[in-house]
């Protein structure tokens, strides 16, 4: 079962600014309603940097959709998107950091295909 109470304790702690939503938000702690804690979230600021968490990107879905065609990234263990699909998601969110890094991208598509 999960521990709501820890969770969002720890969100708290952080100051992470968010909204539950879901089976959490209507019987706090449910274990009927729900399996997991579904937050709605500002962007998470840390010390470090700052990190959006998604659970899917527009013209490309969830994890299990993008892991096919990701790439390892060795010196960190973990996987990124390849360079076409990054440069999809970012046209179809359409937000306007997103629409700016577009040029950039494409040159360096451009580029890795002179290669």
């Amino acid at each position: 079962m999960i521990d709501f109470a820890a969770l969002l304790t720890e969100l708290g702690r952080y100051e992470v600014a968010f909204i539950v939503v879901g089976g959490a938000a209507i019987a706090y702690g449910s274990a009927r309603l729900t399996q997991h804690l579904d937050i709605v979230y500002f962007t998470l600021v840390t010390s470090r940097g700052d990190i959006d968490l998604l659970g899917e990107i527009l013209a490309g879905g969830g994890y299990q959709d993008l892991r096919p065609q990701a790439f390892e990234l060795h010196i960190f263990q973990t996987n990124r998107l390849s360079l076409n699909q990054l440069i999809r998601s970012k046209r179809a969110t359409g937000r306007p950091k997103d629409l700016d890094a577009l040029s950039e991208l494409e040159a360096i598509r451009e580029e890795q295909g002179r290669s």
